[in-house]
């Protein structure tokens, strides 16, 4: 999956509070688990990479390396910017 798409559907995720704009507890997976990516949506391949987790109350949210780090980026913009990506979804 490419780089902006991804971003686009984090800063959506955002903007609608399916993902939070704050740290949780950071965990992380055990090898042999496959979990969902929060940010793409793609199930994370445990020979890929250990994926990272931020545990809430509401469950833990899973991500890719490369996603985590992109998650981090996009929810450090201004809000501004994430209300322009909501403005172009009708819901």
């Amino acid at each position: 999956m490419e780089e902006q798409t991804i971003r686009e559907s984090i800063r959506l995720k955002l903007a609608s509070g399916h993902l939070n704009l704050h740290d949780g507890m950071t965990v992380r997976a055990d090898i042999g688990s496959r979990q969902r990516c929060r940010a793409c949506g793609l199930w994370i391949d445990p020979t890929y990479a250990t994926p990272y987790g931020h545990a809430y109350r509401n469950g833990t949210h899973w991500s890719h390396v490369p996603c985590h780090a992109l998650w981090e980026d996009e929810r450090r913009k201004p809000a501004s910017s994430l209300q322009a990506v909501l403005g172009r979804y009708t819901w």
